[in-house]
């Protein structure tokens, strides 16, 4: 698959050992963008479109953890409702106001990257 039909992925992680792995995983097939923090995870929405968004969603702000991925979640859906959005967390008890928050999926922590890519090729055949 060349670079100009590749399919656009925004990872928003703030977890740099995460973040580098899920990275080069998800490289592979698609083309990534990262984000370390919400802010910069919108402006990457303002300035481009995704086809899939994978979101942690407790991402530190100030050294204190917070459910800033849910505000993302939001703006992405609100940018383009078809944008199929992950969100992931060790918090197990998130899934439900993530959904609501309208992800279309929600992983918990730690999980295989494979299997988030086999969901979202799903998508495609």
């Amino acid at each position: 698959m060349s670079a100009e039909t590749r399919i656009k992925v925004l990872l928003v992680e703030d977890d740099a050992i995460f973040r580098r792995r899920f990275h080069r995983e998800l490289s592979r097939s698609f083309e990534v963008s990262q984000a370390t923090t919400v802010e910069e995870g919108i402006s990457y929405l303002h300035k481009d479109s995704f086809q899939f968004v994978l979101s942690d969603l407790h991402l530190t702000k100030n050294g204190d953890p917070r459910d800033e991925g849910l505000k993302l979640i939001r703006v992405a859906k609100a940018q383009d409702p078809d944008c199929y959005v992950s969100a992931m967390s060790s918090d197990v008890d998130l899934e439900a106001e993530a959904l609501q928050s309208g992800a279309d999926q929600f992983v918990a922590k730690p999980f295989a990257i494979d299997n988030v890519i086999s969901s979202w090729s799903e998508r495609f055949t």
